[in-house]
């Protein structure tokens, strides 16, 4: 468990669902609309875009709600496809099968295939439980690794609810037969296991795996960042991770705009602290096993502690 400086941060806004026409548009102006739109969207690229979060099985694919800067690489990769998603992961080779209103998929090679949006999620560690409850879906975390270290009142007061308070336990027979998924840090054999690689440190885009995506007919979103030439995104890149969880979630469109905020608040808020006094922080990190703390003297926390002031 970890302590944190929690700055004060907006709510994040929901993507616009609806615009207000004042005048009824002509039939003429509909049509121009549509043939400009589809022009557009046959000319784009086919990959490193974002499906946005309503896409639904029939849809025709041109429905793109934002892309990234394929510059670098986060850990993980994500392929759009009719009805189903593929999620992989750039450091391990896993893929994972994300599929829509319980289509059959009976496709080889994949280390899981999941229903999305999943319904009943293991947290085997804290990280990902921000993650969940900033997509606003805390109420899906049924079970977690480590109860006495989850800090959100949301998610613990649920799991007493449901009587659920005891360590959950991936060793025990048949473990993640009740649950859709489990979120962990430590690699184990189970088709309902989601390792989850967050680190400090991201290498660039590997070569080979640009080449892998060029040809492919379909979109494909590179979760990107070169802290080389951004210094910013070397600290904030790790909350991109909440696109991972997002696609688990059918939440991109959600993601994107949370990111967004969290990034612009960083940003104001490190502006703002450079002009006052500097103050005695520490980042420091409980072991439960050990029932010690330790401070964290790592580059990254401790640009962290010095941009907050």
């Amino acid at each position: 468990m970890s302590l944190l400086l929690l700055l004060p941060a907006s709510q994040p806004q929901l993507p616009l669902q609806r615009a207000h026409i004042l005048h009824k548009p002509s039939t003429t102006f509909w049509t121009d609309f549509l043939t400009r739109f589809m022009s557009a969207c046959r000319s784009q690229p086919t990959h490193q875009y974002l499906l946005s979060s309503n896409h639904q099985p029939t849809d025709s694919a041109c429905l793109i709600s934002s892309f990234l800067d394929p510059e670098g690489s986060l850990g993980f990769t994500v392929e759009y496809y009719k009805w189903y998603k593929i999620v992989s992961d750039t450091k391990t080779g896993a893929m994972y099968a994300l599929v829509c209103c319980n289509q059959p998929f009976s496709q080889p090679g994949f280390s899981g295939v999941f229903n999305v949006p999943v319904q009943n999620i293991v947290s085997m560690d804290v990280k990902s439980i921000a993650f969940i409850e900033l997509l606003e879906s805390w109420q899906l975390i049924k079970a977690v690794g480590a109860p006495n270290n989850v800090t959100s009142n949301c998610v613990y007061n649920n799991l007493r609810a449901a009587e659920n308070l005891q360590p959950f336990d991936l060793s025990l027979p048949n473990a993640t037969g009740p649950w859709d998924i489990v979120f962990t840090q430590t690699p184990y054999n189970d088709r309902k296991v989601v390792l989850v690689n967050i680190t400090d440190d991201y290498a660039p885009l590997d070569v080979r795996t640009v080449l892998k995506f060029i040809d492919v007919p379909e979109f494909v979103l590179v979760l990107q960042c070169i802290s080389q030439i951004n210094p910013l995104c070397t600290l904030v890149q790790k909350a991109k991770w909440i696109y991972f969880y997002s696609t688990f979630l059918n939440q991109e469109g959600l993601a994107l705009n949370i990111y967004q905020n969290i990034q612009n608040q960083y940003k104001c808020h490190k502006s703002n602290f450079a002009h006052v006094g500097q103050k005695l922080l520490a980042w420091v990190n409980y072991d439960p096993a050990a029932s010690t703390w330790h401070i964290n003297t790592d580059k990254y926390h401790n640009t962290l502690l010095s941009d907050a002031g």
